[in-house]
């Protein structure tokens, strides 16, 4: 049973949280800031054409792409942070206690992480959105618009 509840949460392929999970965390990690008056930041990272690197290399290229760039997040954030697959080349980590200036510098080491050449594997690159509880943001979905709006 405990392996059925996983895979609710699990996306199987990077093994990070998926998009169910962070529904219902992000409003906790949401309320916790709102009543402690707490900077929050939330990171959405889209890997540059993906669709492109599918085509050309193959979906297993492709999977391979998705894998590393996850392990390279995992290893680069904090235990407390909320890391998750929330769509098919796009994650998501919600940074408590962290205001928007090192969200961002978080956001670059990330990008920079990303680029760095593994032998044998996809090069890839990402572009990153950044955004950072705000007294007017009524719910977590403001705050995941405001970092999945980019220039």
């Amino acid at each position: 049973m405990r392996d059925g509840l996983k895979l609710t949460i699990i996306d199987p392929l990077t093994s990070l949280y998926n998009r169910r999970y962070v529904d219902h965390h992000l409003t906790k990690h949401f309320d916790v800031a709102r009543e402690s008056n707490a900077p929050l930041s939330l990171l959405i990272f889209d890997i540059d054409r993906f669709k492109n690197v599918n085509e050309r290399f193959g979906n297993d290229f492709g999977h391979q792409a998705l894998r590393i760039f996850a392990e390279r997040l995992s290893n680069n954030m904090r235990g407390v942070d909320l890391i998750a697959r929330v769509g098919g080349e796009e994650f998501l980590v919600a940074l408590p206690g962290i205001n928007l200036s090192a969200g961002c510098a978080a956001a670059e080491r990330v990008r920079k992480i990303a680029a760095s050449p593994n032998p044998g594997a996809p090069r890839i690159a990402v572009s990153a959105g950044v955004a950072t509880l705000r007294s007017d943001d009524a719910s977590p979905a403001n705050l995941l618009k405001r970092a999945d709006s980019r220039p």
